[in-house]
């Protein structure tokens, strides 16, 4: 079974919300939920948010990402630039760059440049 469907039953269950109520509540059938739950069928990203909405958890919560149901992984593109430049300069030694001097610009290119070198080691 997938984290996904693993998790949708238990939220389910943790709620008291039986398969009726939830399709009702969705505009869905009973059957189709079933799918999900016993990984028979896989969700479509725009399903996966709607439980997310339904639940009121993180979809990356839903799919396994994180065990934290309020946790949300960010993306690169996401990340507030600030936090980028507070890691930065949380190292004692980033390649001998004085961080305050940095650009947004600056700070892309060395996220692009780590995407690329993870990239050759996966």
């Amino acid at each position: 079974m997938s984290t996904f469907s693993i998790r949708l039953k238990e939220l389910r269950k943790q709620r008291g919300i039986t398969l009726e109520k939830m399709a009702k509540d969705l505009g869905t059938t009973k059957a189709t939920l079933s799918r999900y739950e016993n990984s028979i069928r896989d969700p479509k990203t725009e399903i996966t948010n709607t439980f997310s909405k339904y639940f009121d958890v993180s979809v990356d919560y839903l799919v396994g990402n994180t065990d934290d149901p309020n946790t949300k992984i960010l993306t690169k593109e996401e990340l507030p630039i600030e936090w980028i430049r507070a890691g930065i300069e949380s190292m004692t030694v980033f390649k001998g760059l004085n961080v305050s001097d940095l650009t947004l610009q600056d700070l892309r290119d060395i996220l692009e440049a780590i995407d690329k070198v993870k990239k050759r080691h996966t």
